[in-house]
């Protein structure tokens, strides 16, 4: 499932940037 890594790295993403 890709969906859930996809999550993942936007949730940290978002907390990194916008």
């Amino acid at each position: 499932m890709r969906l859930v890594t996809y999550n993942s790295f936007l949730n940290m993403y978002g907390k990194h940037g916008r």
